[in-house]
């Protein structure tokens, strides 16, 4: 008769479980992203010789012992995916776009998804706001967790506010609330450039222009062939050119600095 399972393993089980289900594939297996074949294999073993239901034959599992077989058909799962190219190529397109976790997502919802983002991508570069922001969406609901759609998405919602005298968006509320979601990518996805480019427009919109030049110069070190921030910065730097001369002028006619 199998003897009752000590505390420590169902506590261990629990654990791993909890784990394994909200890990990637990659960390089931305590990998890298770029871990080759035999890595892949041989952590696969070490974590099989661990968690087969077998090992467990000699305890009363209870209900728990759906729990281990639950953990073992994950990491069996990671294995399988990852030990194929293909459909390690395909997972991998989930990784990127932020559904890689738990189960394996729908990969024609995600590729759905980029996309209606290449076709807003396009439609923002020609300052079509309301049409990039319409595809935007489209993503956004194949795609609900990508923080980089939410982005694009909240700068076309930005830039389709009607504006009020000063020149700034005249729901306030919205505005602010779609710069809080700029600055939510600017901070947790390394070397987005674009994020700090819609940033950078929103500062220059709300008057803060110091601060905007300073998001135009991050994108470009992110990524120094970034058109929008070439031309964002240039701009500015024109403005405050032309602010620069008109006073020159005044102080001229005043009679100041002679």
């Amino acid at each position: 008769m199998a003897q009752k399972a000590p505390a420590n393993v169902i506590q261990d089980i629990v654990q791993r479980l909890k784990e394994v289900e909200q890990q990637t594939m990659y960390e089931r297996l305590g990998l890298e992203r770029d871990a080759d074949s035999k890595a892949i294999r041989k952590s696969y073993m070490k974590q099989a010789a661990k968690w087969h239901p077998d090992r467990f034959s000699r305890f009363d599992l209870g209900p728990y012992e759906p729990k281990v077989q639950r953990i073992f058909a994950l990491l069996t799962e990671a294995h399988t995916t990852l030990g194929d190219d293909n459909k390690r190529a395909e997972y991998d397109m989930t990784l990127d776009y932020g559904t890689g976790k738990g189960n394996t997502p729908d990969i024609g919802a995600i590729i759905g998804a980029d996309n209606h983002f290449r076709l807003g991508e396009q439609l923002l570069e020609h300052g079509n706001y309301k049409g990039a922001l319409k595809k935007f969406e489209e993503a956004c609901a194949l795609n609900p967790e990508s923080l980089r759609f939410q982005a694009f998405r909240a700068w076309s919602f930005y830039a389709s506010l009607p504006r009020g005298e000063d020149n700034r968006p005249a729901n306030r509320e919205y505005a602010s609330e779609c710069r809080r979601i700029v600055e939510q990518a600017v901070e947790e996805i390394d070397d987005f450039d674009m994020a700090h480019v819609f940033l950078g427009q929103m500062m220059h919109i709300e008057g803060n222009s110091v601060g905007a030049k300073k998001e135009f110069r991050t994108a470009l070190r992110i990524n120094p062939k970034n058109v929008q921030a070439q031309r964002q910065l240039r701009l500015h730097n024109m403005r405050e050119e032309k602010k620069d001369g008109f006073f020159s002028k005044v102080a001229k006619m005043l009679g100041i600095g002679k």
